[in-house]
């Protein structure tokens, strides 16, 4: 269940990352005429958004790392067999070799376009989680299995 969790977590983020490129995009064409038509309210609006572009790259790393927590919870809130650790480690594997470097070069393909290139640059966090994608989902993993199993071992040594 961990698994599919973190799985969706995966999705999840690239499309969030893909909402905030598109989102400044659209904001970067709509504003220069947004201030010539309202003035200087308009200008205020701009240097607003503009702030609040800039604040988005800490808002996916909050995001993503709180996600990221619950879901460890979830996994030690989770009664699971050793048993079915074989299976959690497929699913990782899984993941990590066929979601996740996926989700990522269709990250590498939308900064790559010439229209979302030059708002990636501002997002430096966000190109590093998408450099490092596979290898971050994979060490997470790992750490969910081990917190699942820690989790049945803690239960089995305190009923002996």
């Amino acid at each position: 269940m961990a698994m599919q969790d973190l799985a969706w977590v995966s999705i999840f983020l690239v499309f969030f990352g893909i909402t905030i490129l598109v989102a400044n995009y659209i904001a970067d064409e709509a504003f220069p005429k947004i201030k010539e038509q309202v003035g200087e309210k308009g200008g205020e609006m701009v240097d607003a958004a503009d702030f609040a572009f800039g604040v988005l790259d800490y808002v996916f790393l909050i995001i993503a790392v709180g996600m990221l927590i619950g879901v460890m919870v979830l996994a030690w809130r989770l009664n699971v067999s050793p048993v079915f650790m074989f299976f959690g480690i497929i699913i990782l594997i899984i993941l990590t070799a066929i979601i996740t470097p996926t989700m990522s070069n269709v990250m590498w393909n939308i900064f790559n376009q010439t229209q979302f290139s030059q708002y990636a640059d501002d997002y430096d966090i966000m190109t590093f989680i998408y450099e490092n994608y596979p290898l971050l989902f994979a060490v997470f993993g790992g750490l969910l299995l081990i917190v699942m199993y820690a989790r049945y071992k803690s239960q089995s040594g305190a009923s002996e």
